[in-house]
């Protein structure tokens, strides 16, 4: 093998690294660009976190506002259900009244919420 052979294949070998190197630098710009379109603008309604209420060792009833709405979701290890949306003004006319969480009806609530989790997988 001549001295030009080995010269030529050595610019081949870095040209199609470069074009790879190219290619890829190319198509994370434009997937940047795409992403940002598909998030919500800064000043926009964006998730927001409220409260999160834990009703076993791994299961929890959180509320996550969402624009003009709020989202209450029962969250597993085997998922994440949708189990109601409020309207944020029926929401704020519900918070105008007085409630007051005691242990004894936290405890109720998570014994209904067992009693619904043993009826679905019985």
């Amino acid at each position: 093998m001549s001295t030009l052979d080995m010269v030529l294949k050595t610019l081949m070998t870095l040209g199609v690294t470069g074009a790879v190197i190219l290619l890829a630098f190319v198509v994370l710009k434009l997937l940047q660009k795409f992403q940002l379109k598909l998030t919500a603008p800064a000043d926009g309604p964006g998730l927001v976190f409220e409260r999160s209420i834990p009703v076993g060792q791994k299961e929890r009833i959180t509320v996550v506002r969402y624009g003009a709405e709020r989202l209450v979701l029962g969250i597993t290890p085997g998922g994440i259900s949708l189990l109601k949306t409020l309207e944020i003004e029926a929401e704020e006319q519900l918070a105008e009244s007085t409630v007051v969480e005691t242990p004894r009806e936290i405890a109720q609530f998570k014994d209904i919420l067992g009693k619904m989790k043993l009826s679905k997988t019985g």
